[in-house]
């Protein structure tokens, strides 16, 4: 039973923190972005990076290696989303044989997380090279409230459904 409620906790919040890269990040369909008020991926990187060098106080010069290196995790993250998105599709449409495929693609989840943890402090090492912590500190704080006004914007109307649906 333990290991059930681990695993619905697990998937939820890949699935959670994937939800940036799922709704921003994909440039396949920009008609039906369009047509449900989403931005393309260029337009969200854009704002972000725009909104985050405003709110940090980035000077010029530290805004062109910054934003290099803080595009460059940024990429890599979306690579490892959307190799675990890939495997969770396919477990979802098709299915998986057994247990033990369940169970294989479960911790490669969870070394998602790992991988991902181990990037992040890769990068703030390296960002910690081109700004002081103090203004990395900003930028990490900019992207929060950046994230928090992005899924406000967009995720309002999905809000109003879910509570048309669930009075």
């Amino acid at each position: 039973m333990n290991i059930k409620k681990y695993t619905l906790a697990l998937f939820f919040s890949v699935l959670f923190i994937g939800i940036p890269t799922s709704l921003f990040s994909q440039n396949e369909r920009p008609c039906k972005q369009r047509d449900r008020g989403l931005m393309s991926r260029k337009e969200f990187m854009e704002k972000r990076s725009n909104f985050i060098v405003r709110e940090s106080g980035l000077s010029n010069e530290e805004t062109k290696t910054f934003l290099s290196v803080w595009d460059e995790l940024h990429q890599k993250q979306m690579e490892i989303n959307n190799k675990i998105g890939d495997l969770i599709d396919k477990a979802t449409k098709d299915g998986l044989a057994n247990e033990t495929e369940y169970r294989e693609l479960i911790n490669q989840m969870s070394e998602s997380k790992i991988d991902k943890a181990n990037l992040d402090k890769e990068y703030m090492d390296k960002m910690l090279q081109v700004i002081s912590a103090k203004k990395l500190f900003k930028v990490l704080g900019a992207e929060m409230k950046f994230r928090r006004r992005i899924f406000k914007q967009y995720g309002h109307e999905s809000g109003k459904r879910r509570a048309e649906m669930n009075p």
